[in-house]
């Protein structure tokens, strides 16, 4: 805190006695919060390996980069997520997105049908069931033991270009662009919510589908979608499930912890500009130590922590 110079007089032994100031004041009374998350996305150790060590179809696809790809589109409506071990209960989440997974064995299939059996939401991807915990192919076809499930099953893919892109065209209206791999997707009793529009062999072929199996429904994106894709496909998914998005003016976040019977709601400005906003917020602000009914401006780097 204290530089070279010898004294206070500084910003940073400003800015850490605010903070020091600021954590003095919430004590301890949100330790423990819990984030009420509704969405999983699964994170998997052999399957990061695995797929990162695949020969191919592409060197470019990364098992991260997938990730980060779909948990961007949920950060971008601030939807709270938590990242999900395929060994854990799934029972809390009504919606589990597995980019890229690569690696399942039988026990992870039966325990995915059946939280898709029991209501839940399933979105799997490209590179999806193509080989077993030993790192064998699943034979019978893409994507392996998941072709239950998602009511498809997958001819081949193409690789592309990194700069190339195809055209998707969404039975909702959207276009949108693919990119880095296209799959070859026959439905078995699926439906197509997306087609390619493309001048490749695949043209009119299913890129995005959706199958009712008993009482949820599987997804799978046959390629990388871009951001339009994206958006397309999660309006419809969590207008189904009632799953609120919030899209917010850029640089501003919101997020939300529960403990006990109080809700508080942290309200993050990451930019150095004043960000105008319309947020019917109402609370007890624990920094400013007031109460806030609606929230018209975030000062820079202004954070709010509001208490319902």
């Amino acid at each position: 805190m204290i530089d070279h110079v010898g004294h206070e007089h500084t910003r940073v032994f400003r800015e850490v006695s605010q903070l020091g100031v600021e954590l003095a004041r919430l004590g301890d009374q949100f330790l423990g919060a819990r984030t009420p998350a509704k969405v999983g996305i699964i994170f998997d150790w052999p399957n990061y390996w695995g797929l990162e060590y695949a020969s191919g179809p592409t060197t470019d696809l990364k098992y991260v980069d997938q990730i980060h790809h779909y948990y961007k589109e949920l950060y971008r409506r601030q939807i709270d997520v938590d990242m999900v071990s395929l060994e854990q209960d799934f029972s809390q989440y009504d919606l589990l997105i597995a980019p890229c997974l690569y690696m399942v064995n039988q026990e992870q299939t039966r325990k995915i049908e059946n939280f898709v059996r029991k209501g839940g939401h399933f979105v799997t991807t490209m590179m999806s069931g193509i080989v077993d915990e030993t790192d064998n192919v699943h034979l019978g076809g893409y994507p392996g033991p998941l072709k239950d499930v998602l009511g498809i099953w997958v001819e081949e893919f193409d690789a592309l270009p990194p700069e190339y892109r195809e055209n998707v065209q969404f039975k909702s209206g959207e276009r949108a662009k693919a990119q880095l791999l296209c799959d070859v997707i026959h439905l078995n009793d699926a439906q197509a919510l997306a087609y390619y529009d493309s001048q490749e062999f695949y043209n009119s072929y299913p890129v995005v589908t959706q199958n009712h199996f008993e009482n949820g429904n599987a997804y799978y994106v046959g390629t990388m979608l871009d951001e339009v894709g994206l958006s397309a496909l999660f309006d419809s998914i969590l207008g189904t499930l009632g799953i609120e998005s919030r899209v917010l003016p850029d640089g501003l976040e919101l997020k939300t912890r529960r403990k006990g019977d109080k809700t508080y709601q942290f309200l993050i400005n990451h930019t150095a500009q004043t960000i105008p906003c319309d947020l019917a917020l109402t609370g007890y602000d624990l920094l400013s130590q007031k109460q806030i009914e609606n929230i018209t401006e975030i000062p820079a780097f202004d954070v709010k922590i509001i208490v319902q």
